[in-house]
C-alpha cells in the first residue's frame, strides 16, 4: 500500500478549487497551522479526489452540451425550411406557380449558380425576397420574380458571413451564399412540378445529392420516387455535420 505524504497545500497555489471551498475558509501563508478550525489546507488524497471529480463531470457534461447544441442547430434549420415553404407556396399564390429552378427543373440545391457579392443574381433568394442580397433592385421582369414581390425576408444568420470563413465553418467561396444552421450551403429543394399535390416519380427522375459541411458523403432521400412520394408542394432537405446516412438528413417534411 502505498502512503501519500500528509503535506497541506495552500489553495492559493490550485486557485481553479476556489470555487470548491467554503467561503468561510480561510488560507494562511506559511506552514500550516492546527487551531480550533482544524487543517486550514488540502492533503495530496484530497486534492487528487478533486481532479477526478472535475474529470467525471466535464465527461459527463461536455457530451450532453454538444448534443443540446446539434438538437438546437436542427430544429432552427427546420424552422428555416418552414419559413421558406410559405415563401414558396406565397409566390405560387402570386404567380399560379413555384418559382422556376434552374434549368426548369423539378429539384436542385438552393445556391445554384449563386455568386458570392451581395449584388449578384442568386434565383432562390431574389425569387423570394424581389430584391437581390444588397437591397438592389431586380432587373425589369427578372424571370424568377417579374412583379419585383417581396414573399420572404431573409436574416443575416441565413447567410455565410466573414466570421463564418473566418473560423473555419465555410470556405471563401461559399460567402454570401443562403445557409443552414449548421452552416450547411448544399441545402436541397424539390417543388411539386405538375401541382398534383404530391412529389413523387411523375415531377423528376432523380432527386438531387447533399453532402455535409466538411464531408464527402453524398446522401438523397429515398421512398419519394419509389414510392407515393411526399404529399407537399415543396420540400427541403440537407445533411448534418457528419452525415453517412439517410437518418442524418434534416428534412422539411415528418
Amino acid at each position: 500500500m502505498v502512503n501519500f505524504p500528509r503535506r497541506r497545500y495552500r489553495l492559493g497555489a490550485f486557485p481553479f478549487l476556489a470555487i470548491l471551498a467554503p467561503t468561510r475558509l480561510r488560507f494562511r501563508k506559511g506552514p500550516p497551522q492546527r487551531g480550533a478550525r482544524g487543517w486550514s489546507g488540502f492533503t495530496l488524497v484530497e486534492l487528487l479526489a478533486v481532479v477526478a471529480i472535475v474529470g467525471v463531470l466535464a465527461g459527463i457534461l461536455i457530451p450532453s452540451v454538444g448534443a443540446a447544441r446539434a438538437a438546437s442547430q436542427r430544429a432552427q434549420t427546420r424552422l428555416q425550411f418552414a419559413a421558406w415553404t410559405v415563401g414558396f407556396e406565397a409566390y405560387r399564390q402570386e404567380y399560379g406557380q413555384y418559382p422556376p429552378l434552374p434549368g426548369g427543373a423539378a429539384a436542385a440545391l438552393i445556391n445554384t449558380g449563386a455568386g458570392t457579392t451581395p449584388a449578384a443574381d442568386h434565383w432562390f433568394h431574389d425569387a423570394l425576397a424581389g430584391r437581390h442580397r444588397d437591397g438592389s433592385a431586380l432587373a425589369d421582369s427578372a424571370p424568377e420574380n417579374p412583379r419585383r414581390l417581396r414573399f420572404l425576408s431573409f436574416g443575416e444568420n441565413d447567410f455565410v458571413s466573414g466570421s463564418d470563413v473566418a473560423v473555419g465553418e465555410n470556405r471563401n467561396d461559399e460567402l454570401q451564399l443562403v445557409r443552414d444552421a449548421f452552416a450547411n450551403t448544399a441545402i436541397a429543394v424539390v417543388i411539386d412540378a405538375n401541382l398534383d399535390g404530391l412529389i413523387n416519380a411523375g415531377d423528376l427522375a432523380e432527386l438531387p445529392a447533399v453532402v455535409a459541411r466538411h464531408g464527402t458523403k453524398a446522401l438523397r432521400p429515398s421512398g419519394i420516387l419509389t414510392g407515393p412520394g411526399v404529399r407537399a408542394g415543396v420540400i427541403f432537405y440537407s445533411a448534418r455535420p457528419g452525415a453517412v446516412d439517410e437518418d442524418d438528413l434534416i428534412m422539411s417534411w415528418p
